[in-house]
């Protein structure tokens, strides 16, 4: 069973604080900087007051960090231009379009993982690892 985990930090209004970890069933830690009663208002507090929306926008974020990681911008157009200048060989022709069905594939799982609203999604186990080949390419760009 997954569980999401947060972390949130309150503030009343003579400006005393207290910061939560929850759990899906509830807060699991709770201080406060000095009023035990602002303390106990959070802890009785329902977890969904915690819970963050889904963004779609952070499996897009994960995915091109991914992405860039392995080929960032510069290496992309640099390889585009040498492939459209049939400047490539054609060992290195092959592993160019072995990194664009890598990329097709990593924009596949980041559709998925949105359409799943997988808040898991930046665990490594659900994203394609590229071929060894794929990455010398790029470093080579």
């Amino acid at each position: 069973m997954n569980q999401t985990i947060l972390k949130a930090r309150f503030t009343n209004r003579d400006h005393t604080s207290a910061e939560v970890i929850t759990k899906d069933d509830g807060p699991v830690l709770a201080s406060s900087e000095r009023d035990p009663e602002f303390w106990s208002a959070v802890l009785a507090a329902k977890p969904t007051a915690f819970r963050v929306p889904f963004d779609p926008l952070m499996v897009k974020a994960e995915c091109q960090r991914r992405i860039y990681a392995v080929v960032d911008q510069i290496a992309q157009v640099n390889l585009a231009a040498a492939a459209a200048g049939l400047v490539l060989t054609e060992e290195q022709m092959a592993v160019y379009r072995a990194g664009l069905a890598w990329i097709a594939s990593m924009r596949t799982v980041c559709g998925s993982l949105i359409a799943a609203s997988d808040r898991t999604f930046s665990d490594d186990r659900h994203w394609p690892a590229p071929d060894a080949s794929i990455v010398a390419l790029a470093e080579a760009f």
